[in-house]
């Protein structure tokens, strides 16, 4: 802090702090004229410089300038309260004009250690700046200890750095086993299935990837994720010098990665571990479920569309029974998390979507197995209309609801059509009897509008009236309902 009264201190350094951070150079260089002492002393309480505080706020122009006018008196290297240099704070705001003007005075910055001793490059992963982090990740990986090489590498995959995260596993092949919290790089990628979706796809092709059928055409335009090669090559890692017994090991724990990623319906990570290690489609959880039974518990279409492409296998996958007795036909006719249940808004069309999903397990299934029973002897039609009870009257009520005002509108608009119809615009001709305007083409567009819309009310009211009655729904809805 400036010495002298805390008068002068209000003169002269809070007027700094704001010129720094408007990034008003005219101003700055105003008042260093009259206080050139003020250029390397704390401004703030935080001990901050002119150049913290311009740095911080990404001014690029003024740090150029102080830079440039100043440079034999600044001192680029000073440290505020918390341990930072102007170039860390730089590096952690992604001002990346600051971070070039300021490595290009002093190259050493970039391994300059800041608060907490943290490295420039390690803030830049933490705060998720890939173009600064990968620009300074030459400079420093000569420098990087064990353990700062294993908490930025997985600060890159916990922020979606795999760009980063790549070219450290190449440097480093033992990064494919290292662990954080007791995770591996693969048990943190098995649960970001959105980051498998390529880069060059946006919010709408991220949107349009909840429709199943949108998804495969989708896959075919796009080149593969980050994310997905740089899983891709932590498995070819882990696979090269390893035992069977050291490979399960690993993907076991301490979560079996390849169910929790069933379980968020990671397809793309699945689907690149089993394609080189077969075996993975035996894992099971402690329940004993397969990857299957998790992906028809959690309704994850894409991974259970898996079970087509393993052969004869698919027989014993359906056969198979977890801990309480249950097979996919008995898991299938239970309630999914809410989570799951709501990715389709509406009772009804939720409802819809569980008889879809039980009816196509149901055909899959072989006779014999339709009917097994689990543990508390129930078979799967017992048990989905036990859970779906609730489901099924909510679908009843939304449908009806729903109907009832689409009536309501339809019905309005048939009677405002039929009594137009009988009003004819300007009225009819007392000779002929015809109307006055009828070879006039507004007249004939007019006369065909109203038609349609009589039509089309009409068409409305009858297809509606079904549902607005509560039997006739329970007729709908039980037509495609298991016999409990």
């Amino acid at each position: 802090m400036l010495p002298g009264s805390r008068i002068e201190y209000f003169k002269v350094c809070v007027r700094l702090y704001y010129a720094a951070l408007s990034g008003d150079w005219n101003v700055v260089k105003d008042i260093l004229k009259d206080h050139p002492q003020a250029l390397n002393a704390a401004i703030s309480n935080r001990q901050d410089t002119i150049l913290h505080v311009a740095a911080r706020a990404n001014q690029a122009h003024l740090v150029k300038m102080m830079v440039n006018e100043m440079k034999d008196t600044i001192d680029l290297t000073l440290q505020d309260r918390e341990g930072n240099t102007p170039f860390s704070l730089a590096v952690a705001a992604g001002a990346s004009q600051v971070i070039e003007i300021l490595r290009h005075q002093n190259s050493d910055l970039a391994i300059t250690r800041g608060g907490h001793d943290l490295l420039p490059l390690y803030m830049a992963c933490l705060f998720g700046h890939n173009a600064i982090a990968l620009s300074l990740y030459p400079l420093t990986n000569s420098i990087l200890q064990e353990r700062e090489r294993r908490w930025t590498f997985f600060t890159c995959i916990h922020n979606g750095l795999y760009e980063l995260a790549l070219m450290m596993l190449k440097d480093c092949a033992e990064l494919s086993v290292a662990r954080d919290n007791g995770q591996t790089a693969l048990h943190v990628l098995a649960r970001k299935p959105l980051d498998f979706i390529s880069e060059t796809q946006g919010f709408l092709h991220k949107f349009l990837t909840y429709f199943p059928g949108m998804r495969v055409l989708i896959r075919k335009s796009h080149k593969q994720s980050k994310a997905l090669i740089l899983v891709k090559e932590l498995w070819k890692q882990i696979l090269k010098d390893r035992s069977d017994s050291e490979i399960k090991d690993l993907i076991r724990g301490p979560t079996r990665l390849l169910l929790d990623a069933a379980e968020v319906g990671n397809h793309d990570f699945i689907v690149a571990l089993i394609c080189s290690y077969h075996d993975l489609l035996w894992e099971c959880d402690r329940e004993r479920r397969t990857i299957f039974h998790i992906a028809v518990e959690n309704r994850h279409d894409q991974i259970f569309r898996l079970i087509h492409e393993i052969g004869s296998i698919k027989s014993i996958i359906f056969a198979f029974k977890d801990s309480e007795g249950n097979n996919i036909f008995h898991l299938v006719a239970n309630l999914p998390s809410i989570e799951r249940l709501n990715v389709v808004s509406g009772a009804a069309l939720q409802m819809q979507r569980e008889l879809i999903w039980f009816k196509e397990i149901e055909k899959m299934m072989d006779p014999s197995l339709r009917e097994k029973k689990n543990n508390k002897n129930e078979t799967a039609s017992v048990i989905f209309s036990k859970a779906h009870a609730n489901l099924l009257k909510e679908g009843e009520s939304w449908m009806k609801k729903t109907a009832e005002s689409c009536t309501i509108v339809a019905a309005l608009i048939a009677t405002v059509v039929f009594t137009v119809a009988f009003s004819v615009p300007g009225g009819n001709n007392s000779d002929t009897g015809l109307p006055i305007h009828i070879k006039h083409n507004a007249y004939t567009f007019f006369s065909l509008s109203n038609g349609i819309a009589m039509f089309s009310s009409s068409t409305s009211i009858l297809m509606f009236y079904p549902f607005s009655h509560l039997a006739m729904l329970r007729v709908i809805f039980l037509g495609l309902y298991p016999r409990g």
